[in-house]
């Protein structure tokens, strides 16, 4: 993400800010299983948010870098069931991926499960590099985890630029999601405007930082997928229905 760090309002320069937390303490916080609770807002709200946030947080810092490039390619049954689970409202629901955090140089491969309890549950593995399609070993390990996915289809890819924050005191991570592009190999979608905010805490807690400085704002929870989101406007004959308000608030969001 390219930034103007002369500017004292911009990202880079707030991010700066804040104490930095390294890769190899991030263990603590790796919330595998986890409750996930989601916001999205325009970016002009960003620098104010990561300002009053800086007390409370430190920085994921990698080689320098506090905003970090995320690469994924997601994979689904020719027919999108995954995808269609999630439109369809079924409580549990699967994404696989292969997900390369670009600035680290690692590469995994990634099921998330979300059950009927609305915890999140990632298993992952590393890969030696980033894949569009999956091997025999790849579908091993998937099949292991989501029986009947014995074929698996690249759908979509999704670029983003991110920050994590740690709490300082307590077990929750807090990503931001910007810069957004999808790319389907037929069309693309950018959302530069978008920023989606992902609080990852062990058990759900409203009364962390995070939580009184966006409802300060008025943003709210918000359910929403990226893959789903994705999906739904890059492919013209599926199912969306359930997606039209979400794609509607975006598009107000980030024109306002």
């Amino acid at each position: 993400m390219t930034v103007d760090a002369s500017n004292p309002n911009s990202i880079g320069t707030t991010m700066a800010a804040f104490s930095p937390i390294h890769l190899k303490d991030m263990n603590a916080v790796s919330l595998m299983d986890r409750v996930d609770t989601k916001f999205i807002f325009n970016r002009k709200e960003l620098v104010g948010i990561l300002t009053d946030a800086q007390n409370d947080y430190a920085a994921l810092e990698i080689d320098g870098l506090r905003i970090m490039g995320y690469k994924n390619q997601y994979f689904d049954t020719e027919k999108k069931q995954f995808y269609l689970d999630h439109h369809n409202g079924k409580k549990n629901r699967t994404k696989v991926r292969v997900r390369e955090y670009v600035d680290s140089g690692l590469v995994f491969l990634e099921v998330k499960r979300k059950n009927n309890k609305d915890r999140t549950r990632k298993t992952r593995i590393r890969i030696p590099e980033f894949r569009t399609t999956l091997s025999s070993e790849d579908l091993t390990f998937v099949n292991k985890l989501v029986p009947q996915s014995s074929e698996l289809y690249p759908i979509l890819q999704n670029n983003f630029s991110r920050i994590t924050l740690v709490n300082i005191d307590g077990n929750e991570r807090v990503t931001f999601d910007l810069q957004l592009n999808f790319d389907n190999q037929e069309k693309t979608m950018v959302l530069n405007d978008l920023v989606i905010v992902e609080v990852k805490q062990a058990t759900f807690n409203r009364n962390t930082t995070i939580f009184k400085l966006l409802k300060a704002r008025k943003i709210t929870p918000y359910r929403i997928s990226k893959y789903c989101i994705g999906a739904a406007s890059l492919y013209d004959t599926i199912k969306g229905n359930a997606f039209k308000e979400k794609l509607l608030r975006i598009n107000k969001l980030t024109t306002a």
